[in-house]
């Protein structure tokens, strides 16, 4: 924060909206004629940003969890060497239904590390969390729809958003493939994340839920510091990767006789599944989840770990419902049962 170089007769806190007094310091020298951001006090400053990072740490354990939930990989060993995590494989068994596309995760395999475990829930998974947790981005942050706006939408909103797909460099750890024939898949995946925008102040970060998978934990990142250190290439950011493309794309896919399409539509239903827990504990608890990450540190904490859990709870139970109705449609659960 700083002293303000200029009149703030008008100015308004980015944070609460009440008068305000103090300039962020980035804005302190930029022209008049610029629209500076402002704030009524330092705590607000603290609180404007610190609610962004607690919506970033909370998204990041809704994904962690529906990761382990929906885990597709049929892993057998896992073996750290050289600060690298190796991975092996087996032989799928055969897939009789879309429910068999999906397995327990492996947890015994992550000896109570909860890194390891963090990099194996991750891995290749950035286009999932970008695709499957965008209702819930939306919902914890605020629509925002960034290059690609519904018609009449307000987009006057304090977070915009675009997708970025991108090449890594300075990797803590690689997350390397060992495949059933013990052949190595070291290849380099793209991996994509959001940008997101501080609509009052312009201010950009990196939220990336899935960089667990190269050694790097925080959700949400400034994004100069993101870009200097993470980022090999931007290999898309075209004008059509607005926020909702990666889901869009998934959902284009729902009709397809594949792997791919199966599991897409798989996805599809169960994040729908997110979204709703989310609201149904906002109901039932009678607070927003945007309103919990304002609280102080331990009281926001422990509704962050019980609004998880509630969350869990539902996507399983609904995920029993539909393997229970597969068993009771014809005994012996084959076929499509995510419409």
């Amino acid at each position: 924060m700083s002293d303000p170089p200029r009149e703030l007769a008008s100015a308004t806190c980015a944070h609460c909206r009440r008068p305000a007094t103090l300039f962020c310091r980035h804005c302190r020298d930029i022209p008049a004629s610029i629209p500076a951001t402002t704030y009524c006090s330092a705590a607000c400053h603290a609180a404007d940003r610190r609610t962004l990072y607690r919506a970033g740490d909370t998204l990041q354990q809704l994904f962690y969890m529906y990761r382990e939930k929906m885990f597709d990989k049929w892993i057998v060993r896992i073996e750290e060497r050289g600060g690298n995590l190796y991975i092996y494989e087996a032989e799928a068994d055969t897939v009789k239904s879309d429910l068999d596309y999906f397995l327990p995760f492996p947890g015994r395999l992550c000896s109570d590390d909860r890194w390891v475990k963090q990099a194996l829930l991750t891995y290749l998974a950035g286009a999932d969390a970008v695709a499957w947790m965008h209702d819930c981005v939306e919902h914890v942050l605020g629509r925002n729809m960034g290059k690609r706006p519904r018609a009449n939408e307000n987009t006057d909103m304090p977070f915009s958003f675009r997708e970025l797909v991108i090449i890594t460099k300075n990797d803590v750890r690689s997350t390397i493939e060992i495949s059933p024939v013990g052949e190595e898949r070291n290849t380099v995946p793209t991996h994509r994340l959001l940008q997101v925008e501080v609509s009052e102040s312009g201010e950009r970060y990196a939220l990336d839920l899935a960089g667990a998978q190269y050694g790097y934990y925080d959700a949400v990142t400034p994004w100069e510091e993101y870009a200097e250190k993470r980022v090999l290439s931007i290999v898309d950011c075209r004008e059509d990767m607005w926020f909702g493309a990666a889901k869009a794309a998934g959902e284009a896919k729902v009709n397809e006789s594949s792997c791919d399409g199966d599991i897409s539509r798989i996805n599809c239903e169960c994040s729908k599944s997110l979204v709703a827990s989310l609201g149904k504990w906002e109901a039932d608890r009678g607070i927003l989840t945007k309103t919990m990450l304002g609280l102080p540190k331990l009281e926001y904490e422990e509704l962050q770990m019980e609004l998880v859990g509630f969350v869990a709870t539902q996507l399983q139970q609904y995920l029993d419902f539909v393997r229970g109705e597969a068993v009771k449609t014809n005994g012996r659960g084959t076929g499509r049962f995510f419409k």
